[in-house]
């Protein structure tokens, strides 16, 4: 990994200008939130979803409580599903099946989440929510999306966060 070197002027009201270069490698715009990560005596930046992508911030999709963001309507920018699936069947009774498979050097996703208590349509909206994380974290390519996921109600946060 490669070190830049940008530098930002705080005002005396303790405010930055996150310099162009910053913005747009963070893929930031006005209204965006900013999530500082602290580890020891180093500080770390990057683009923070505020918004859970099935209950759009709500905790519920559906009359039922959102198991995606478990129920906070949030999602930190390092949200990584992989991490979530034994909750999502202690919590809320999900059996999922999230891999990666590789062949050839191309990644391909196998998701399948199965639940008595949550709809059909509700586990589609979170299969999406699901490709757009992978994506969003650089562990899946746009090729392997499917056609329709520019649509629906994830296109929001397509267009808000990847487009």
């Amino acid at each position: 990994m490669k070190i830049r070197n940008v530098k930002a002027r705080m005002t005396s009201k303790g405010q930055l200008t996150i310099p162009k270069t910053i913005r747009t490698l963070l893929k930031v715009e006005e209204g965006d939130f900013i999530q500082f990560l602290i580890e020891s005596n180093r500080i770390y930046i990057q683009k923070a979803v505020s918004e859970c992508p099935v209950c759009l911030g709500k905790g519920m999709v559906m009359e039922q409580p959102c198991f995606f963001c478990l129920e906070s309507g949030e999602l930190m920018d390092s949200f990584d599903p992989f991490n979530y699936q034994s909750i999502w069947f202690v919590r809320y009774g999900i059996n999922s099946d999230l891999t990666l498979n590789s062949t050839n050097g191309v990644v391909s996703p196998s998701i399948e989440i199965k639940s008595n208590r949550y709809s059909e349509e509700i586990l589609m909206i979170v299969q999406d929510a699901i490709l757009l994380t992978l994506y969003k974290n650089g562990q899946l390519s746009e090729e392997h999306l499917p056609p329709t996921f520019k649509t629906g109600q994830i296109q929001k946060f397509w267009n808000k966060y990847l487009g």
